[in-house]
């Protein structure tokens, strides 16, 4: 099982997932909102029978209330006909209930106080039923009487209906939980159409169909794209970096193995020629493993402190040249670089080791902030480096020794090579002591 598809996968299961829980939450609602209006439709009728019932009650001559036999509403009329009215005197004792509870046990329940009114559940019979009992007094010349007046309906009807509106609203809401699970499928396939485009971008460039992913992404795959580039690039980079460096190598050897091979052949060979072709392979091979291994810019290098890194190199010159007594300054400010430690030593000891080795009694290490960028300023105050000579001392072949009489010419192009690899900018000046100035500037870590 892939990554993505196990990512597709998760998000489906979580799509039906809240899909359900909204089904069933928006179900308890709605039954919720729905008994709710039952229950108040039901205490609206049953108060309407209730004010019926008074309307048509009188009391008689012997000071006894009386209600008619029969009543407008038939249901009253018939046995068992779904609904039942009876009144309760003061006491609590039953003194009428209509026709269609004539003949049916009725528990009773108590009277209520004048003006309340109250539904619960009771049976009839054996028909549950709701109850309405209403509290009244009733008034005339023999002076007050309290009543509890009783009308009740058979619950079937109510629970069938909310049955009905149960499954009625299940149907429908599971027909929308559907919509919604298809919509939300459909959805996910369109947002992650981008994931299978990369995807299929990335086998194109495994099989060297394409060199780098597309820039159409959504803002939130951008640096995901962005980064997968730079690795694309940068292992592009490594690969034609060793292809060069090792033609160049096998190049630059062959003159030396031929003087070696030249000399060996003679009667009494010139061991200074062959020691020169050896010291001259050796700087040679130096050289290209050098610029061969820098990693450089878009390759998965850890957060190196380059503060840390001058400081370290600044107090080790200081006691390789102590002898010339120089004057180190050092003006530093964090910064992180992303990248590999040993590539930032190569660098800036190859160019501190020059400035120290050239000047005369003072060097100057100074760490800025370029507005986006980090600025490594080193100056000296040595002979300096000609006009002519500033853009020829980098190139291969080219040593600094031919015009200032020391060194090999190694160090310039590793650290040139470096400068390069990590895509940063290297400028070479006049000191404002009249020696070499050299301002190094390198990218920051990646957001």
């Amino acid at each position: 099982m892939n990554v993505q598809g196990s990512f597709r996968r998760r998000l489906l299961v979580t799509a039906v997932t809240v899909s359900a829980l909204f089904v069933l939450l928006t179900a308890a609602v709605l039954e919720r909102a729905f008994r709710a209006a039952q229950w108040a439709r039901l205490d609206a009728q049953l108060e309407a029978e209730t004010f019926a019932l008074l309307a048509v009650a009188d009391k008689a001559e012997d000071g006894e209330l009386r209600l008619p036999r029969f009543l407008a509403d038939d249901r009253f009329n018939q046995l068992q006909g779904g609904r039942f009215a009876r009144v309760l005197n003061e006491q609590g004792e039953e003194i009428w209930r209509s026709a269609s509870a004539a003949l049916a046990d009725w528990p009773l329940a108590g009277t209520m106080p004048i003006g309340q009114a109250s539904i619960d559940t009771s049976v009839v019979g054996q028909t549950p039923v709701y109850e309405r009992r209403f509290g009244v007094a009733w008034s005339d010349e023999s002076g007050d009487s309290r009543y509890t007046f009783v009308v009740a309906e058979a619950s079937h009807s109510f629970d069938e209906a909310l049955s009905s509106f149960r499954w009625t609203m299940l149907g429908w809401l599971a027909v929308l939980g559907l919509a919604l699970v298809v919509m939300q499928v459909l959805l996910l396939r369109k947002l992650l159409l981008p994931m299978r485009t990369i995807e299929q971008e990335l086998d194109e460039v495994e099989q060297g169909n394409r060199q780098k992913l597309g820039e159409h992404y959504p803002l939130e795959l951008r640096r995901l794209t962005r980064k997968i580039n730079q690795l694309i690039a940068f292992e592009a980079r490594q690969r034609e970096r060793y292809s060069n460096s090792l033609g160049d190598l096998a190049h630059s050897l062959k003159t030396p193995l031929a003087v070696i091979t030249s000399e060996t052949e003679r009667s009494s060979p010139d061991m200074k020629v062959i020691a020169g072709a050896v010291e001259r392979m050796d700087r040679t091979v130096t050289y290209y493993l050098n610029r061969a291994r820098a990693v450089g810019a878009g390759s998965s290098g850890e957060k190196v402190r380059l503060d840390m890194v001058l400081a370290q190199l600044t107090e080790a010159l200081r006691k390789v040249y102590a002898e010339k007594r120089l004057v180190l300054e050092q003006d530093l400010i964090p910064a992180e670089v992303e990248g590999v430690e040993g590539d930032l030593f190569e660098l800036f000891g190859n160019l501190l080791d020059n400035a120290c080795k050239y000047a005369r009694g003072r060097v100057r290490v100074t760490l800025q902030d370029g507005n986006g960028s980090w600025r490594v300023d080193i100056q000296d105050d040595g002979p300096g480096i000609p006009d002519a000579e500033r853009e020829r001392i980098f190139r291969r072949g080219v040593r600094l020794d031919e015009s200032l009489g020391q060194g090999h010419g190694i160090g310039l192009s590793v650290a040139s090579e470096i400068i390069r690899a990590y895509e940063g900018h290297l400028e070479v000046s006049s000191s404002e002591w009249g020696g070499t100035r050299m301002v190094v500037t390198l990218s920051r870590m990646s957001p």
